[in-house]
């Protein structure tokens, strides 16, 4: 395929290096001659320096007969200005823009409908709703510091307390306790990340990734010494557009929750406080040592999102010394996990990394439903895929896909099954090896470079038009 990339930050170079690795023709349209120089230095991709709105600067990056073109430049107008002219001067094939503005855009078929019409944008990315969800998800359960949502499960990052009852207990005996629709994917231990063997045992402070049915959720993770209960007092640092999504998602659950927003403008504050009743607003500096530590005496989960790093990072520092239980962090540099490491309760969220996923949602093959990376192992990510009459192994076990070091099948998921009617749940673990057919959904742990053999066994190109991905 032949694929624009225009701008290059965090997001764009991101894109363009995971699909070049990919063995995708790349061409980035930079204006800045900085990180065009830096981006020269991968072979695989073609850089061209200007500003991606000048139809001179296009046209010297010869778009013609390109499949896709990525907008992912920082100002939303800029994003819809470039797609209409690839669209309406180069007739390149499908337009893809990152959309920031909660104002600009309103998540709706009929916002879609204005966009593919009046600017050639067939495919809306909003990066911030995605994140507020990915939020919400970590903040709702106890212990996760990470969450993976997908159809009729989840993947949970957790650390192993001393608590938790299958700790010391070999893994072949792993189903004398857990006898519920779980499994443990992998195991960070000192640094190291190994899969789960039949004489291994969890010890406290292991990092692991459970894969859970939803319904049984709460079971299993209390088996793991994490009693589910719902947190009260919730702190959001920052009023920026993923502060406001998750004043707006939170406060739909205020019976059960209480909010508090510390926001330094003293302006955004008192907009706030009219338009949230319900919500505590305080107007302080993000990092006043003597307010910071008063508030925590009441919070037990604070999500720090202001629009500077280095800020978010002090912040939640200074709320994690003062007694917060769970600390929430948006920072790009993956670094910053030393200082607010998860075993002390601390999760820092790459928004970079979540909208770089979404993007690459809309040009993947049509049947991959979801591609996660896992945040504490980075070369692994969770597909999900259901199963159609262009699946290589349509009628086999869904184990016969399985390869080692590479390939790991966890769930089926099967609504109208013998399973479901006995055990109230449609997920069938891997481990059983049950047969693949028409409308499965599976779910597989993969090494990053072998989606592509993956999408080879479920899937043939088709593009997911005319949507709007978060």
């Amino acid at each position: 395929m032949k694929i624009f990339v225009l701008g290059a930050g965090d997001v764009g170079y991101g894109i363009a290096n995971y699909l070049s690795n990919q063995g995708e023709e790349v061409i980035v349209v930079e204006k800045s001659p900085e990180i065009a120089a830096k981006i020269k230095k991968n072979p695989g991709i073609n850089v061209v320096i200007g500003n991606a709105t000048n139809p001179e600067i296009l046209k010297e990056s010869k778009p013609e007969n390109a499949d896709y073109v990525i907008a992912t430049m920082p100002n939303d107008e800029q994003n819809i200005i470039a797609c209409k002219l690839m669209g309406s001067l180069f007739e390149v094939q499908t337009k893809i823009a990152r959309l920031r503005s909660q104002t600009f855009l309103q998540n709706n078929d009929a916002s879609l409908q204005f966009f593919r019409e009046n600017f050639s944008v067939d495919v809306i990315v909003q990066p911030e709703l995605k994140i507020a969800n990915a939020v919400c998800d970590i903040a709702e359960i106890n212990g996760a510091f990470e969450v993976v949502n997908l159809k009729n499960s989840l993947i949970i990052g957790l650390k192993c307390p001393p608590e938790a009852e299958v700790l010391n207990t070999p893994f072949r005996h792993f189903r004398g306790i857990v006898d519920f629709d779980a499994s443990v994917l992998t195991i960070t231990r000192n640094g190291n990340t190994s899969f789960p063997q039949m004489d291994d045992v969890l010890l406290e402070n292991d990092e692991i990734y459970l894969a859970v049915s939803r319904k049984h959720k709460n079971k299993v993770l209390k088996l793991f010494g994490y009693e589910q209960k719902n947190y009260q007092n919730i702190l959001i640092v920052g009023s920026n557009s993923i502060g406001m999504l998750l004043l707006k998602t939170m406060g739909e659950k205020k019976s059960e929750i209480t909010l508090t927003l510390l926001e330094e403008s003293v302006k955004s504050a008192e907009e706030i406080a009219q338009n949230f009743p319900a919500v505590t607003v305080s107007c302080e500096n993000y990092l006043n040592y003597e307010f910071l530590r008063e508030i925590s005496r009441e919070i037990d989960v604070a999500i720090v999102s202001t629009n500077r790093e280095k800020t978010n990072v002090l912040s939640s520092l200074f709320l994690k010394k003062f007694g917060v239980k769970k600390v929430l962090t948006l920072a790009k540099n993956h670094r910053y996990d030393l200082l607010l490491p998860v075993s002390d309760g601390c999760t820092v969220i790459n928004p970079s990394a979540i909208t770089i996923e979404t993007i690459l949602r809309s040009i993947r093959k049509k049947n991959i439903a979801s591609v996660t990376a896992l945040k504490n192992n980075a070369n692994w990510v969770v597909v999900e895929t259901p199963v159609t009459e262009l699946c290589a192994r349509l009628g086999k076990g869904v184990m016969s896909i399985a390869a080692k070091d590479k390939i790991l099948p966890i769930f089926i998921s099967r609504n109208n099954s013998p399973e479901a009617e006995k055990t109230g749940s449609s997920l069938i673990l891997a481990e059983k090896n049950p047969n693949m057919i028409m409308g499965d959904v599976v779910t597989l742990l993969v090494e990053k470079n072998a989606i592509w053999g993956v999408e080879k066994i479920f899937s043939s190109y088709q593009f997911l038009k005319d949507k709007i991905l978060s």
